[in-house]
């Protein structure tokens, strides 16, 4: 699904088709579509693959920092910061492209939604067990409103803007969006 995903980041989702990914991976006309028949069954596996990598970012993520000692805000916000960065390395930026046309199309389509649905739910529940150690009241909650705002970080790498104070901003970002998601969670009780 490489060739799928930059296709995706390439021309977006309307010119996500079989033909292109065929073309673009070098295969025989027809191939894609022996796999996925309809478009959205294709839209679902650039998804898939793209959350399947995020994915195995957050796993990393949570070794280095069960590796690193004491879960605090800081050290959330160190971790985060080195997979931003990660994310937002020349050899990622397709994939970056990919993620913001997957989450723009799960907001335009049910389907899409439903079929990931596994998949951000696996993410949220990974965050979770990291806000659990923070002392969220409702880790679950805080998980899903940070990854919310996550999302956003790829709008901010992949426009180039503020390129030069990037990192400081960023850094400033993820400390103020763990606390902001503790602190939502906290307000759920009330």
């Amino acid at each position: 699904m490489e060739a799928g995903m930059l296709v995706l980041a390439q021309s977006g989702s309307r010119g996500l088709t079989h033909r292109e990914v065929d073309r673009l991976a070098g295969l025989p006309l027809g191939s894609t579509s022996n796999y996925y028949r309809k478009r959205i069954d294709l839209l679902v596996a650039v998804g898939a693959q793209v959350m399947a990598l995020d994915l195995a970012d957050t796993r990393e993520l949570k070794e280095r920092l069960a590796a690193d000692g004491p879960v605090t805000n800081g050290s959330v916000a160190r971790h985060v910061r080195q997979m931003v960065q990660h994310w937002s390395s020349p050899s990622q930026r397709m994939r970056g492209l990919a993620r913001v046309e997957i989450l723009v199309e799960m907001i335009r389509s049910r389907e899409l939604r439903e079929a990931v649905s596994g998949l951000t739910a696996q993410a949220a529940e990974s965050f979770s067990s990291i806000f659990s150690q923070l002392g969220s009241p409702h880790p679950f909650l805080s998980a899903e409103l940070f990854l919310r705002l996550l999302t956003s970080i790829d709008l901010l790498i992949l426009s180039d803007l503020h390129r030069e104070g990037r990192d400081t901003m960023i850094a400033s970002l993820v400390i103020d969006w763990i606390e902001l998601a503790l602190s939502a969670a906290s307000l759920k009780d009330r």
